[in-house]
C-alpha cells in the first residue's frame, strides 16, 4: 500500500467517528420526565409518580387515561407492592383523563416499600377488569412535585 492510501485510509478512519457524531447533536432542550408510563391496557397509566414526604407514605402524582371513547371506567383501587390495597373509586371518563397530582380525589398509599429515592410497584385495578403493575420512582414534594398535595407535609404548597 502506498503512502498516499495509508494516510487516506487513516484520515478516513479518524473522520467517521467525528462526522457520525454531528447527526446526533440538536439545540433543543430535553427534559426527561421523572415518573413511568404504561399504555398496554385500555386505560394508560402515565407519568406514575409517588410523591412522599415521609418514608412509609406517599401520594399517587400520575395521569390515569381511558382510551376507551364510548364507556367510563373507574380505578378500583391501587395496591403497593404486595401490600395492602387503596379504595379509590376514582371516576375515568370515556374518552378522557385525571391527572391525581391536581385531581381533587388523592391516592393515598403507604407500605415500607415507599423511600424517597427508590422505586415501588404500583398495580391499578379497573372495573373493566384490567389490571396494570407499574415500577414507579418515589419522589420528594419538591421542584416540579411541589404543588402536589401530600397529607402531614411541611414542605408542599397547600
Amino acid at each position: 500500500m502506498t503512502t498516499f492510501r495509508r494516510r487516506t485510509a487513516v484520515a478516513a478512519l479518524l473522520l467517521v467517528p467525528a462526522l457520525s457524531a454531528c447527526q446526533f447533536q440538536t439545540d433543543h432542550v430535553y427534559q426527561p420526565g421523572v415518573g413511568v408510563n404504561d399504555r398496554s391496557g385500555a386505560v394508560n397509566v402515565l407519568n406514575s409518580t409517588v410523591v412522599s414526604e415521609t418514608d412509609g407514605t406517599g401520594v399517587f402524582a400520575g395521569t390515569l387515561v381511558n382510551t376507551d371513547n364510548t364507556k367510563r371506567d373507574t380505578l378500583v383501587s391501587v395496591q403497593v407492592g404486595g401490600g395492602e390495597s387503596v379504595d379509590s373509586g376514582a371516576a375515568l371518563p370515556a374518552g378522557g383523563l385525571v391527572n391525581f397530582a391536581t385531581a381533587h380525589k388523592q391516592v393515598v398509599l403507604s407500605g415500607d416499600d415507599i423511600k424517597q429515592g427508590g422505586y415501588v410497584d404500583l398495580t391499578f385495578t379497573f372495573a373493566n377488569g384490567q389490571s396494570t403493575t407499574v415500577h414507579t420512582p418515589v419522589v420528594a414534594p419538591t421542584n416540579e412535585f411541589s404543588d402536589v398535595k401530600v397529607p402531614g407535609s411541611s414542605g408542599a404548597k397547600h
